[in-house]
């Protein structure tokens, strides 16, 4: 059975996080990643983010992922450079290496302060982080978290959130506690409504099309994967209700020091 996550690599899904592009658009503005920065994303999936600011700013990207088949996808961008790594171990980098250190729905689905202090490791002093994350709102419970992740585990692959009730003012405390300041934390829902990043101006609209014919072209390659593509959209909307108990946020904080 293909899983959620190797079929998104196997269509050459992007930006597969709240938000979507725009949301990756407000993450860059705040970076303001600068030509000759060295820049590590970790969970680059299929590598659009990564490809992104590689051709815009012109500046060396690491992307690390665990999975073969996400790497896979990313190496067909042949802009960025890859290593395949568990962000639930110590970083595969010497201490103070990057300038800029991102993930787009990643670190909640890890050991969210394990890896956050090894991000903080891995950044030299100044160094800037953004994350966007999808995290537990305030009312829910342990046990409630604990059914919801089972059940996205079993559907998809992956946990929800958190497998502890991290709320935004917990994630903020484990964002300082790790030697970051500056740190704050941004409902996406407050910045994309009047971001005019959701604006379809004709490149995205050019390339959400290139998207959608690489991935109809794909189906046509290999039928079995439309089957699945159907299954999951159909579970998705079955278990909409689970989802509602989670909230988005962008956090982005500076190492100190810097």
């Amino acid at each position: 059975m293909v899983s959620f996550l190797d079929l998104e690599a196997y269509l050459g899904g992007e930006y597969l996080h709240p938000g979507s592009r725009a949301a990756t658009e407000i993450l860059l503005r705040y970076l303001q990643i600068r030509p000759g920065e060295y820049v590590l994303e970790i969970g680059c999936g299929t590598g659009a983010t990564a490809a992104l600011v590689s051709r815009r700013i012109g500046t060396c990207v690491i992307g690390m992922d665990l999975s073969p088949v996400m790497l896979a996808a990313s190496r067909v961008r042949q802009t960025v450079h890859l290593v395949q790594a568990n962000g639930n171990h110590r970083l595969p980098f010497q201490d103070q290496v990057f300038d800029v250190l991102y993930a787009e729905s990643v670190v909640a689905l890890l050991d969210a302060p394990g890896l956050i202090h090894e991000a903080v490791r891995v950044l030299r002093p100044g160094g800037r982080l953004a994350f966007i994350e999808r995290i537990w709102k305030p009312s829910v419970t342990p046990a409630l978290a604990k059914e919801i992740n089972t059940l996205s585990i079993r559907l998809f692959g992956i946990p929800a959130a958190t497998d502890r009730i991290y709320d935004v003012k917990s994630w903020l405390d484990i964002l300082r506690s790790a030697g970051l300041v500056d740190v704050q934390a941004v409902a996406v829902d407050a910045i994309l409504p009047a971001s005019p990043d959701k604006v379809s101006t004709l490149p995205r609209v050019l390339s959400r099309l290139c998207l959608r014919a690489r991935r109809a072209w794909r189906y046509v390659c290999h039928p079995a994967l439309l089957g699945r593509s159907l299954y999951y959209k159909n579970i998705i909307r079955q278990t909409t209700t689970y989802w509602s108990y989670l909230e988005s946020y962008f956090f982005f904080g500076q190492k100190a020091g810097g």
